[in-house]
């Protein structure tokens, strides 16, 4: 992803295994979109209630997004 690992607080990392068995449960429930673990549910849940200009600023202050710009 190009994201660098440590610009992201470190209780926000799964172990890989745990992103996969969540992967393969979501791809055997015929789900499109899986979210792994209750911190990312919860983030998601928050974020979709937010203002659509508020979300974005949020999401391009990302490390994700903030490195590409």
């Amino acid at each position: 992803m190009g994201v660098d690992r440590n610009k992201i607080a470190r209780s926000l990392w799964m172990k890989s295994e745990d992103v996969v068995e969540a992967s393969l449960q979501g791809l055997e429930d015929d789900k499109l979109f899986v979210i792994p673990g209750w911190r990312y549910k919860l983030i998601v849940a928050l974020l979709t209630k937010l203002p659509t200009g508020l979300r974005l600023r949020v999401e391009a202050r990302s490390a994700h997004t903030s490195d590409r710009l």
